[in-house]
């Protein structure tokens, strides 16, 4: 019909219905409150004007993103890479990319990600959203902090649209 919208959302026990998935309503929130402070972002950028995005700010980006990003792999993605982020503020978590599956999770002892990352989630979040770009690490506040195979790590960065 004219005017209705070509994806109408279902509300199904409070959780929004997406096309790649679902989100809960915190999720959903904090999505919001993330659309504000990157575009916001980019808005200051626009006008030479200064935006901080500061470490608290930088922790809901990066829990969110562990909601959204099996959303994003590259269709064509033939890697397989994990990739172990400890940033600063945020809880330890695992993400795991096998072809277009992906697992994200917090990491078991007996774990061996070919990357840890450390250091600045809202350097994480700007690179993972597209924002910025992976090389150098040390400039964005973040390291390489360990790994079996930590030269994976540009690949890492590579294997998600951008949202």
């Amino acid at each position: 019909m004219a005017g209705e919208p070509a994806v109408r959302p279902r509300l199904q026990c409070g959780r929004r219905r997406l096309e790649s998935g679902t989100v809960d309503v915190r999720s959903g929130l904090t999505n919001l409150l993330a659309e504000y402070l990157v575009h916001g972002l980019d808005v200051a950028r626009g006008a030479g004007r200064g935006w901080v995005v500061d470490g608290r700010d930088g922790a809901l980006l990066c829990g969110f993103a562990t909601q959204i990003l099996p959303a994003y792999v590259r269709a064509t993605n033939p890697h397989v890479v994990s990739l172990c982020f400890e940033l600063d503020g945020v809880a330890p978590w695992l993400l795991a990319v096998d072809g277009l599956r992906v697992d994200l999770r917090p990491p078991n002892s007996d774990d061996e990600p070919d990357v840890v990352v450390a250091g600045s989630p809202v350097a994480t979040a700007s690179v993972l959203d597209g924002r910025t770009t992976a090389t150098p690490l040390e400039d964005l506040g973040l390291r390489v902090a360990g790994g079996t195979r930590p030269e994976l790590l540009p690949l890492v960065f590579d294997l998600f649209e951008e949202p």
